[in-house]
């Protein structure tokens, strides 16, 4: 933590120097503009038209901002028909598909096969000045074969639809998706506007007829995409199964298999990477919980993910629904990740895909009853650690999972065993045997708080880890309010004086527990995921709000606010207890 402030204050250093830097926002517009003076549309072409424009530059060589605005001849573009970004945002042309043309045509009253004239012209921005050029440009579209009411909405239907009324998910305007069962056989789509397929020309009509379906996928399971903009129908073959899969090592912990309806849902046991959790790669030294989905679709793994590209942008749980929304991208380490909620580490849980959830794309978690293997039935509900070596006698463990047990005490070094009523366990060479026995665990070293023994049943492991401390401090300034004492039995309790950090503006009362286990720092125990951060805890808190798991160490997550009454240097008490029926969980107290 020391290097952490040491790099703030070198940062700090560097910044006060930067010499201050202000933005140019001097520019002139563009002079000239130029694009085909007439197109004959065809929407299934995969013609590009391209507008271009020259003239016009930022005073300091900089980039400008483009806009294209379209209109009806005659138009001021005071309500432009339509309006686009130029390529990248700054490049000094647009390219449109005639697709996107055809649409420009019908939003401008042109008709299936009629002609009409249009204007364009382009603005230009450079750090919130915008310029109108001050010209424009006429193009004639002339609109081909086309369906001029898009609905809403669509449905399949036909003998070759095994779930026939299935609505598809409306992925933007005219254009639809749907993820269900197919055979060979007719098919057409409906809607309130009319009935829909495809005709002898391979493009899309209207009307009473059907098509022949024959592109049926091994798996019987197909994506079909139906675009009233190119008047094209794309299918695409999908595998019954989806995997829930880990980024750390592109594990699979749930299988997803297709329910109908465009979902996909698997029951399992989750259990995050992190030190002394099975299956850890040995660079993992924090907590380790990002996660995404992989599908087969034509035969090409791709990932099903959060919409955050970034690899370092993974987060938890915000509490809006759109972070639960999928994004189908190509599937890469670390990218598109979200970090699942700590709330479900060690249990069962249901992950349900939902291809379209009232439009949308997204996916749900739930905790669910265990799955019960052969063998579970055996293991105990509960542990307990007894003899010589143990702290106390019949020290209880929490239960993080199926047969698998956590506690934390200070261990003398004599024989211990784990007990669960009349039955008894202890760690026999590197497995764990069930009968008379103990077995004698290293005691916890001098000047150490308390040793972390995590107690597998179900795998036959025991793991020891060494707590040397335990520390309560501020997000803000890395600045320790108390450094708790072990009072024994999985217990710290520790106080300070609570000053608000003042952060040149406002002042933070943000903390989290720092525990250093085997000389590693990089640990917090923090708030859970999914309970409200906002509000100081001054009486109106949630019960779960004081409750802690542990985390990777990141400044600004899991943090809690002290209440109010702790300002000012108030005297605080924290008590921080690793099993308080059976939930690890803290207190605070003020002495006014």
């Amino acid at each position: 933590m020391k290097r952490i402030a040491l790099i703030w204050a070198v940062l700090s250093s560097l910044l006060a120097c930067t010499p201050k830097y202000e933005l140019n926002t001097e520019f002139t517009v563009p002079t000239e503009l130029d694009a085909p003076e007439t197109v004959l549309l065809d929407v299934g072409s995969s013609e590009r038209v391209v507008f271009f424009w020259s003239g016009g530059e930022a005073a300091d060589g900089g980039l400008i901002l483009y806009e294209v605005l379209f209109d009806v001849a005659g138009g001021n573009f005071s309500n432009p028909v339509a309006s686009f970004q130029s390529d990248r945002g700054s490049q000094s042309r647009l390219t449109l598909t005639h697709s996107q043309l055809n649409v420009i045509a019908r939003d401008g009253g042109v008709g299936i096969g009629q002609t009409g004239s249009f204007i364009w012209t382009v603005k230009a921005a450079r750090g919130g000045v915008v310029k109108d050029c001050g010209i424009f440009k006429e193009i004639t579209l002339t609109r081909g074969d086309g369906i001029d009411a898009i609905p809403e909405s669509l449905a399949i239907a036909g003998s070759a639809a095994l779930e026939p009324g299935q609505s598809f998910r409306k992925v933007e305007n005219g254009v639809f998706s749907i993820v269900t069962r197919v055979q060979a056989g007719d098919m057409y789509f409906t809607s309130a506007d009319g009935r829909y397929y495809i005709g002898t020309t391979g493009s899309l009509v209207t009307g009473e007829g059907s098509h022949e379906f024959t592109d049926v996928p091994a798996s019987g399971i197909a994506r079909i995409t139906v675009d009233f903009k190119t008047l094209k129908m794309k299918v695409e073959a999908l595998e019954t199964s989806v995997f829930a899969q880990w980024a750390a090592t592109n594990a699979t912990f749930i299988t997803l298999e297709y329910q109908g309806d465009g979902v996909y849902s698997g029951v399992g046991e989750i259990s995050f990477y992190g030190p002394g959790r099975p299956g850890t790669p040995s660079w993992c030294s924090w907590i380790e919980e990002r996660y995404s989905f992989v599908t087969n679709i034509d035969g090409t793994l791709l990932r099903w993910g959060s919409k955050v590209d970034d690899p370092n942008g993974a987060t938890t749980p915000d509490g809006t629904e759109d972070y639960y929304y999928l994004h189908e991208v190509a599937k890469t380490d670390w990218g598109n990740l979200w970090k699942m909620d700590h709330a479900f580490d060690l249990k069962t849980v249901k992950m349900t895909v939902y291809t379209n959830k009232d439009g949308k794309f997204t996916h749900e978690i739930e905790e669910t009853e265990p799955v019960v293997n052969p063998g579970d039935e055996d293991l105990p509900a509960t542990l307990a650690l007894s003899g010589a070596g143990a702290e106390v006698e019949g020290q209880e463990f929490v239960k993080l999972g199926t047969g698998l047990f956590r506690i934390y005490a200070k261990l003398s070094g004599g024989a211990v065993s784990f007990t669960c009523g009349s039955d008894n366990y202890y760690l026999s060479g590197d497995t764990i045997e069930k009968g008379a026995g103990t077995c004698v665990m290293e005691a916890t070293p001098d000047g150490a708080d308390a040793t972390r023994l995590t107690v597998d049943i179900k795998n036959g492991t025991v793991t020891t880890e060494v707590v040397n401390k335990v520390r309560v401090m501020f997000a803000a300034d890395f600045s320790d309010i108390a450094t708790l004492v072990y009072q024994g039995q999985g217990v710290w309790k520790g106080t300070g004086g609570a000053w608000y950090r003042d952060m040149g503006g406002w002042y933070d009362e943000r903390y989290y527990f720092v525990p250093t286990i085997d000389g590693d720092q990089r640990l917090c125990w923090g708030r859970k995921d999914g309970v409200d951060p906002e509000n100081r805890p001054d009486g109106q808190q949630s019960s779960d709000y004081f409750d802690c798991a542990e985390f990777g160490w990141s400044q600004w997550e899991h943090c809690w606010k002290l209440p109010t009454a702790a300002n000012n240097g108030a005297s605080t008490t924290f008590t921080l207890y690793s099993n308080r029926n059976g939930i690890m969980t803290h207190t605070v107290s003020v002495e006014n």
